[in-house]
């Protein structure tokens, strides 16, 4: 059977995909094992055992500030309905 450029993207991203979720499903096991012995000082993650960076980053509260301020003009663009 041939494919399609575009079946083959397709396959291969699915693939990538099922290798993902199977790498987080394992990284799950292994993190509720290695929490369960009580060895460890902290909890430990399945982004941490993926490598990951955590999802939510603190930010500093001149970002916070800047942020705000950012939100705030965009929401008086809208109101005054100049996008």
């Amino acid at each position: 059977m041939k494919y399609t450029p575009g079946q083959i993207k397709s396959k291969l991203r699915g693939y990538a995909e099922a290798r993902k979720a199977d790498r987080h499903n394992l990284a799950w096991a292994v993190a509720n094992l290695m929490n369960a012995t009580g060895n460890f000082k902290n909890i430990i993650s399945v982004s941490q055992l993926l490598g990951e960076e955590p999802d939510k980053q603190k930010k500093t509260g001149e970002e916070l500030k800047r942020d705000h301020e950012e939100l705030k003009a965009k929401f008086e663009r809208f109101i005054n309905g100049k996008r």
